[in-house]
Protein backbone atom coordinates (compact mmCIF):
# COMPACT_ATOMS: atom_id res chain seq x y z
CA UNK A 1 0.00 0.00 0.00
CA UNK A 2 1.34 3.50 -0.85
CA UNK A 3 1.49 5.64 1.95
CA UNK A 4 -0.33 8.48 0.32
CA UNK A 5 -2.97 5.74 -0.36
CA UNK A 6 -3.45 5.67 3.64
CA UNK A 7 -7.13 6.21 5.49
CA UNK A 8 -8.28 6.84 1.62
CA UNK A 9 -11.66 5.02 0.67
CA UNK A 10 -12.92 5.66 -2.68
CA UNK A 11 -16.83 4.69 -3.22
CA UNK A 12 -18.10 3.32 -6.50
CA UNK A 13 -21.88 3.51 -7.05
CA UNK A 14 -24.81 6.22 -7.48
CA UNK A 15 -24.83 9.50 -5.42
CA UNK A 16 -27.20 11.91 -5.08
CA UNK A 17 -28.94 14.01 -6.66
CA UNK A 18 -29.96 10.05 -8.57
CA UNK A 19 -33.20 9.45 -6.44
CA UNK A 20 -32.34 5.80 -5.21
CA UNK A 21 -31.90 3.90 -2.29
CA UNK A 22 -27.55 3.48 -3.04
CA UNK A 23 -27.13 6.52 -3.66
CA UNK A 24 -28.55 7.62 0.08
CA UNK A 25 -26.41 4.81 1.27
CA UNK A 26 -23.64 5.99 -0.01
CA UNK A 27 -24.32 9.74 0.59
CA UNK A 28 -24.17 8.86 4.04
CA UNK A 29 -21.69 6.47 4.26
CA UNK A 30 -19.29 9.00 2.99
CA UNK A 31 -20.44 11.47 6.00
CA UNK A 32 -19.75 8.49 8.81
CA UNK A 33 -16.68 8.11 7.14
CA UNK A 34 -15.61 11.39 6.77
CA UNK A 35 -16.30 11.55 10.79
CA UNK A 36 -13.98 9.39 11.30
CA UNK A 37 -11.26 10.80 9.84
CA UNK A 38 -11.31 9.21 6.28
CA UNK A 39 -10.74 11.36 3.28
CA UNK A 40 -13.44 10.10 1.29
CA UNK A 41 -13.95 10.11 -2.46
CA UNK A 42 -17.27 8.91 -4.73
CA UNK A 43 -16.73 7.53 -8.29
CA UNK A 44 -20.09 8.03 -9.94
CA UNK A 45 -22.31 7.72 -12.94
CA UNK A 46 -22.57 10.91 -15.02
CA UNK A 47 -25.90 11.67 -13.71
CA UNK A 48 -24.14 12.06 -10.10
CA UNK A 49 -22.42 14.59 -8.39
CA UNK A 50 -19.94 12.45 -7.45
CA UNK A 51 -16.05 13.43 -7.17
CA UNK A 52 -15.01 11.78 -10.52
CA UNK A 53 -17.24 10.02 -13.01
CA UNK A 54 -17.11 6.75 -15.22
CA UNK A 55 -19.51 4.70 -17.19
CA UNK A 56 -18.72 0.78 -15.92
CA UNK A 57 -21.26 -1.05 -17.69
CA UNK A 58 -21.01 -3.53 -20.29
CA UNK A 59 -17.36 -4.29 -22.11
CA UNK A 60 -14.16 -4.27 -20.08
CA UNK A 61 -15.63 -0.76 -18.27
CA UNK A 62 -15.18 -2.03 -14.99
CA UNK A 63 -11.51 -2.20 -15.57
CA UNK A 64 -11.18 1.94 -15.53
CA UNK A 65 -10.94 1.28 -11.72
CA UNK A 66 -8.05 -0.25 -12.17
CA UNK A 67 -6.35 3.37 -12.28
CA UNK A 68 -7.15 4.37 -9.01
CA UNK A 69 -6.15 1.45 -7.31
CA UNK A 70 -2.85 2.98 -5.71
CA UNK A 71 -4.62 5.99 -4.58
CA UNK A 72 -7.37 4.29 -1.77
CA UNK A 73 -6.41 1.74 0.92
CA UNK A 74 -10.17 0.64 0.03
CA UNK A 75 -12.57 0.93 -2.95
CA UNK A 76 -16.27 -0.68 -2.22
CA UNK A 77 -18.23 -1.32 -5.41
CA UNK A 78 -21.89 -0.55 -3.64
CA UNK A 79 -22.98 -3.14 -6.41
CA UNK A 80 -26.49 -2.51 -8.43
CA UNK A 81 -26.15 -5.78 -11.40
CA UNK A 82 -27.55 -2.69 -13.96
CA UNK A 83 -24.65 -0.48 -13.15
CA UNK A 84 -21.99 -3.20 -14.67
CA UNK A 85 -24.38 -5.42 -16.88
CA UNK A 86 -27.21 -4.89 -19.75
CA UNK A 87 -30.56 -6.03 -18.20
CA UNK A 88 -33.86 -5.89 -20.23
CA UNK A 89 -34.67 -6.65 -24.06
CA UNK A 90 -31.31 -5.14 -24.78
CA UNK A 91 -29.29 -7.21 -27.53
CA UNK A 92 -26.40 -6.24 -25.88
CA UNK A 93 -27.61 -8.88 -23.04
CA UNK A 94 -25.41 -11.45 -25.07
CA UNK A 95 -22.08 -9.70 -24.66
CA UNK A 96 -22.67 -9.45 -20.65
CA UNK A 97 -19.72 -12.25 -20.48
CA UNK A 98 -17.68 -9.53 -21.54
CA UNK A 99 -18.06 -7.56 -18.11
CA UNK A 100 -18.16 -10.81 -16.28
CA UNK A 101 -14.60 -11.53 -17.25
CA UNK A 102 -13.62 -7.87 -16.65
CA UNK A 103 -14.98 -8.35 -12.87
CA UNK A 104 -12.87 -11.74 -12.43
CA UNK A 105 -9.41 -9.94 -13.86
CA UNK A 106 -10.24 -6.74 -11.43
CA UNK A 107 -10.93 -9.43 -8.32
CA UNK A 108 -7.31 -10.61 -9.00
CA UNK A 109 -5.90 -7.53 -9.74
CA UNK A 110 -7.43 -5.15 -6.63
CA UNK A 111 -6.87 -7.24 -3.22
CA UNK A 112 -8.32 -3.68 -1.68
CA UNK A 113 -11.44 -4.34 -3.14
CA UNK A 114 -14.73 -4.94 -1.37
CA UNK A 115 -18.33 -5.72 -2.84
CA UNK A 116 -20.97 -4.09 -0.80
CA UNK A 117 -23.88 -6.21 -1.89
CA UNK A 118 -26.98 -3.98 -2.47
CA UNK A 119 -28.97 -6.27 -4.87
CA UNK A 120 -27.34 -9.75 -6.33
CA UNK A 121 -26.89 -10.65 -9.88
CA UNK A 122 -30.11 -12.01 -11.45
CA UNK A 123 -30.33 -15.99 -10.81
CA UNK A 124 -33.81 -17.19 -11.11
CA UNK A 125 -33.03 -19.38 -14.65
CA UNK A 126 -29.84 -21.66 -14.90
CA UNK A 127 -28.09 -19.92 -17.83
CA UNK A 128 -27.86 -16.98 -14.63
CA UNK A 129 -26.00 -19.64 -12.32
CA UNK A 130 -23.22 -20.94 -14.73
CA UNK A 131 -19.74 -22.31 -13.12
CA UNK A 132 -18.00 -19.13 -14.51
CA UNK A 133 -20.53 -16.64 -12.72
CA UNK A 134 -19.28 -19.48 -9.81
CA UNK A 135 -15.60 -19.42 -10.33
CA UNK A 136 -15.89 -15.16 -10.82
CA UNK A 137 -17.93 -14.63 -7.31
CA UNK A 138 -15.82 -17.15 -5.43
CA UNK A 139 -12.64 -14.75 -6.40
CA UNK A 140 -13.68 -11.54 -5.11
CA UNK A 141 -11.25 -10.35 -2.40
CA UNK A 142 -14.27 -9.24 -0.28
CA UNK A 143 -17.94 -9.23 -0.08
CA UNK A 144 -19.85 -7.48 2.36
CA UNK A 145 -23.97 -8.60 2.80
CA UNK A 146 -26.36 -7.01 4.88
CA UNK A 147 -27.75 -9.87 6.72
CA UNK A 148 -26.66 -13.35 7.07
CA UNK A 149 -29.67 -14.49 5.22
CA UNK A 150 -28.23 -12.62 1.81
CA UNK A 151 -25.13 -14.10 2.28
CA UNK A 152 -26.38 -17.53 2.61
CA UNK A 153 -28.85 -17.40 -0.71
CA UNK A 154 -26.15 -16.29 -2.62
CA UNK A 155 -23.94 -18.62 -1.88
CA UNK A 156 -26.58 -21.48 -2.39
CA UNK A 157 -27.30 -19.89 -5.78
CA UNK A 158 -23.53 -20.23 -7.23
CA UNK A 159 -22.63 -23.07 -4.75
CA UNK A 160 -20.12 -21.01 -3.41
CA UNK A 161 -18.50 -21.29 0.09
CA UNK A 162 -16.49 -17.73 1.21
CA UNK A 163 -13.88 -18.24 3.48
CA UNK A 164 -14.41 -16.24 6.94
CA UNK A 165 -12.14 -13.45 5.97
CA UNK A 166 -13.34 -12.96 2.54
CA UNK A 167 -16.99 -11.86 3.64
CA UNK A 168 -18.35 -9.52 6.19
CA UNK A 169 -21.97 -9.17 7.43
CA UNK A 170 -22.91 -5.68 7.93
CA UNK A 171 -26.18 -3.86 9.11
CA UNK A 172 -27.62 -1.70 6.32
CA UNK A 173 -28.16 1.36 8.91
CA UNK A 174 -24.83 1.26 10.31
CA UNK A 175 -23.60 4.38 8.93
CA UNK A 176 -27.31 5.99 8.98
CA UNK A 177 -27.33 9.50 10.65
CA UNK A 178 -30.90 11.45 11.58
CA UNK A 179 -32.09 13.98 9.91
CA UNK A 180 -34.91 15.15 12.39
CA UNK A 181 -35.06 16.42 15.41
CA UNK A 182 -38.64 17.11 15.64
CA UNK A 183 -40.53 15.60 18.70
CA UNK A 184 -43.37 13.35 17.78
CA UNK A 185 -46.19 15.08 18.98
CA UNK A 186 -44.62 18.42 16.58
CA UNK A 187 -44.11 16.10 13.28
CA UNK A 188 -47.62 14.69 13.89
CA UNK A 189 -49.57 17.42 14.79
CA UNK A 190 -47.42 18.84 11.03
CA UNK A 191 -48.35 15.98 8.70
CA UNK A 192 -51.07 14.09 9.83
CA UNK A 193 -54.33 14.56 9.09
CA UNK A 194 -55.59 12.88 12.83
CA UNK A 195 -52.91 12.92 14.97
CA UNK A 196 -54.85 10.98 17.87
CA UNK A 197 -55.03 7.85 15.47
CA UNK A 198 -52.22 5.20 15.44
CA UNK A 199 -50.59 5.60 12.19
CA UNK A 200 -49.44 3.25 10.27
CA UNK A 201 -46.60 4.54 7.52
CA UNK A 202 -45.43 2.96 3.89
CA UNK A 203 -42.51 5.19 2.76
CA UNK A 204 -40.42 4.85 0.06
CA UNK A 205 -40.29 4.51 -3.57
CA UNK A 206 -43.34 2.88 -5.02
CA UNK A 207 -43.60 -0.09 -7.25
CA UNK A 208 -45.66 -3.59 -6.93
CA UNK A 209 -42.81 -5.34 -5.05
CA UNK A 210 -43.11 -2.60 -2.18
CA UNK A 211 -46.87 -4.69 -1.38
CA UNK A 212 -48.09 -1.03 -0.46
CA UNK A 213 -51.44 -2.41 -2.25
CA UNK A 214 -51.59 -5.16 0.91
CA UNK A 215 -52.09 -2.88 3.54
CA UNK A 216 -54.49 -1.03 1.96
CA UNK A 217 -56.44 -3.81 1.04
CA UNK A 218 -56.95 -4.74 4.13
CA UNK A 219 -57.92 -1.10 5.81
CA UNK A 220 -60.62 -1.23 2.42
CA UNK A 221 -61.91 -4.01 3.81
CA UNK A 222 -61.94 -3.80 7.64
CA UNK A 223 -63.66 -0.94 9.69
CA UNK A 224 -60.90 0.06 11.72
CA UNK A 225 -61.66 2.85 14.45
CA UNK A 226 -58.32 4.07 15.79
CA UNK A 227 -56.29 3.60 13.12
CA UNK A 228 -55.29 5.34 10.14
CA UNK A 229 -52.54 4.24 7.11
CA UNK A 230 -50.36 6.45 5.23
CA UNK A 231 -48.20 6.05 1.89
CA UNK A 232 -45.71 8.53 1.28
CA UNK A 233 -43.68 8.25 -1.95
CA UNK A 234 -43.31 8.08 -5.84
CA UNK A 235 -42.33 6.24 -8.38
CA UNK A 236 -38.51 6.35 -9.02
CA UNK A 237 -37.78 6.66 -12.52
CA UNK A 238 -40.50 8.22 -14.76
CA UNK A 239 -40.12 5.82 -17.30
CA UNK A 240 -41.27 3.19 -15.50
CA UNK A 241 -44.80 2.81 -17.48
CA UNK A 242 -45.30 -0.44 -14.86
CA UNK A 243 -45.00 1.40 -11.77
CA UNK A 244 -46.41 4.50 -12.55
CA UNK A 245 -49.14 2.19 -14.03
CA UNK A 246 -49.55 0.53 -9.75
CA UNK A 247 -49.55 4.14 -8.63
CA UNK A 248 -52.50 4.96 -10.01
CA UNK A 249 -54.26 1.72 -8.84
CA UNK A 250 -52.90 2.39 -5.22
CA UNK A 251 -54.26 5.95 -5.52
CA UNK A 252 -57.36 4.79 -7.09
CA UNK A 253 -57.94 2.52 -3.44
CA UNK A 254 -57.21 5.22 -1.12
CA UNK A 255 -59.61 7.09 -2.43
CA UNK A 256 -61.81 4.62 -2.16
CA UNK A 257 -60.92 4.80 2.02
CA UNK A 258 -61.37 7.41 4.55
CA UNK A 259 -58.92 6.08 6.35
CA UNK A 260 -55.84 5.62 3.76
CA UNK A 261 -53.85 8.35 2.18
CA UNK A 262 -51.31 8.75 -0.50
CA UNK A 263 -48.79 11.37 -0.63
CA UNK A 264 -47.32 11.00 -3.98
CA UNK A 265 -44.80 12.99 -3.36
CA UNK A 266 -40.69 12.47 -3.40
CA UNK A 267 -39.42 12.92 -0.24
CA UNK A 268 -35.62 14.43 0.78
CA UNK A 269 -33.83 12.75 3.37
CA UNK A 270 -35.32 15.11 6.32
CA UNK A 271 -38.34 14.75 4.86
CA UNK A 272 -38.61 10.67 4.94
CA UNK A 273 -36.80 11.25 8.72
CA UNK A 274 -39.47 13.40 9.60
CA UNK A 275 -42.99 11.46 8.54
CA UNK A 276 -41.08 8.17 10.26
CA UNK A 277 -40.73 10.13 13.61
CA UNK A 278 -45.03 11.03 13.72
CA UNK A 279 -45.60 7.63 12.25
CA UNK A 280 -46.60 4.67 15.09
CA UNK A 281 -46.02 1.41 12.94
CA UNK A 282 -43.34 1.53 9.84
CA UNK A 283 -45.04 -1.17 7.55
CA UNK A 284 -42.53 -2.83 5.47
CA UNK A 285 -44.79 -5.37 3.35
CA UNK A 286 -42.73 -6.06 0.62
CA UNK A 287 -43.12 -9.21 -1.70
CA UNK A 288 -39.52 -9.32 -3.04
CA UNK A 289 -36.66 -7.85 -1.44
CA UNK A 290 -32.99 -8.61 -0.28
CA UNK A 291 -32.99 -5.76 2.69
CA UNK A 292 -34.78 -2.61 3.58
CA UNK A 293 -32.83 0.88 3.65
CA UNK A 294 -36.69 2.19 5.07
CA UNK A 295 -36.25 -0.32 7.56
CA UNK A 296 -33.14 0.57 8.89
CA UNK A 297 -34.07 4.36 8.99
CA UNK A 298 -37.27 3.17 11.15
CA UNK A 299 -34.58 1.46 13.57
CA UNK A 300 -32.70 4.50 13.90
CA UNK A 301 -35.16 6.06 15.55
CA UNK A 302 -36.48 3.05 17.23
CA UNK A 303 -39.78 2.86 15.40
CA UNK A 304 -42.06 -0.18 15.49
CA UNK A 305 -41.95 -2.37 12.43
CA UNK A 306 -44.35 -4.69 10.46
CA UNK A 307 -42.48 -6.39 8.12
CA UNK A 308 -43.41 -9.29 6.05
CA UNK A 309 -40.74 -12.04 6.23
CA UNK A 310 -38.73 -12.04 2.85
CA UNK A 311 -35.30 -11.83 2.16
CA UNK A 312 -33.16 -11.16 4.90
CA UNK A 313 -35.70 -8.29 6.72
CA UNK A 314 -36.10 -10.67 10.07
CA UNK A 315 -32.36 -10.19 10.51
CA UNK A 316 -33.64 -6.54 10.43
CA UNK A 317 -35.94 -6.53 13.50
CA UNK A 318 -36.00 -6.25 17.06
CA UNK A 319 -38.10 -8.05 19.78
CA UNK A 320 -40.65 -5.16 19.57
CA UNK A 321 -41.72 -5.43 16.07
CA UNK A 322 -43.97 -7.42 14.40
CA UNK A 323 -43.02 -10.41 11.50
CA UNK A 324 -45.79 -11.80 8.91
CA UNK A 325 -45.69 -14.36 6.23
CA UNK A 326 -49.27 -13.58 4.65
CA UNK A 327 -52.25 -11.05 4.16
CA UNK A 328 -54.04 -12.98 7.04
CA UNK A 329 -51.75 -12.44 9.59
CA UNK A 330 -50.85 -8.70 8.38
CA UNK A 331 -54.40 -8.25 8.90
CA UNK A 332 -55.34 -10.03 12.04
CA UNK A 333 -52.11 -7.84 13.15
CA UNK A 334 -53.21 -4.47 12.16
CA UNK A 335 -56.78 -5.52 13.64
CA UNK A 336 -55.55 -6.05 17.06
CA UNK A 337 -53.29 -3.31 17.49
CA UNK A 338 -56.44 -1.22 16.27
CA UNK A 339 -58.50 -3.08 19.30
CA UNK A 340 -56.19 -2.82 21.76
CA UNK A 341 -55.54 1.08 20.80
CA UNK A 342 -59.45 1.11 21.87
CA UNK A 343 -59.02 -0.26 25.05
CA UNK A 344 -56.21 2.28 25.72
CA UNK A 345 -58.60 4.88 25.09
CA UNK A 346 -61.87 3.72 26.74
CA UNK A 347 -59.06 3.67 29.59
CA UNK A 348 -58.18 6.83 29.88
CA UNK A 349 -61.33 8.55 29.51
Amino acid sequence: MHESSKNRILLVGPYPPRRCGIATHISQLETALTADGYQVDVLSPSDCAGTFHENLRGGVNVLRLLKYAKKYSRINIHFEFSEFFFLGHSPLRALNIVPLLALWLLFRRLSNLNVVMHEPPPAKYSFQRTALQRIVWSRVPKITFFTKKELEVFEGRYGIKFSPDQYLIEGVSTSYQKHCNSTKTDARKKLLADFHKITFLCVGFIDRNKGFDRIVQIFRTANFKNSQLYIVGSVRLDEDAESREHLAVLANACSNCSDAHLINKYLTDEELDEWIVASDYVVVPYRRISNSGILGRAKTYGKHAIVSNVGGLAEQIDAQDFLFSNDVELGTLIAKLDADAGIGDSRNR
